[in-house]
């Protein structure tokens, strides 16, 4: 299952699931 987290982005607090945040930043799991 995806792994939820949070972190700020220009200031605003994103929550999104790990693998997207991997994919969407080309980094391999």
């Amino acid at each position: 299952t995806p792994i939820a987290f949070d972190f700020l982005i220009g200031g605003q607090l994103v929550r999104t699931p790990l693998d997207k945040f991997l994919l969407e930043n080309g980094i391999s799991a």
